[in-house]
């Protein structure tokens, strides 16, 4: 499992994350399932088309534009 820093939804603030990399939705979209290690709040971050990522969180009902 790979370690990345990234905004938390649940912390909001810029914390440590595991992530297992990249995944892909019946959809096609790729995404990284991420957990912040800190307060365990799982989220996926989508990649989108024009390079912007979205992060959905599975935790709270707080899906976040990250750009």
């Amino acid at each position: 499992m790979a370690f990345v820093m990234a905004r938390c939804p649940a912390c909001k603030k810029l914390r440590p994350h595991n992530t297992a990399g990249v995944d892909r939705e019946n959809d096609g979209r790729e995404f990284q399932t991420m957990v912040c290690t800190i307060c365990n709040t799982s989220s996926k971050v989508y990649t989108g088309k024009d390079g912007e990522d979205f992060q959905a969180n599975y935790d709270h009902d707080d899906d976040t534009d990250l750009s």
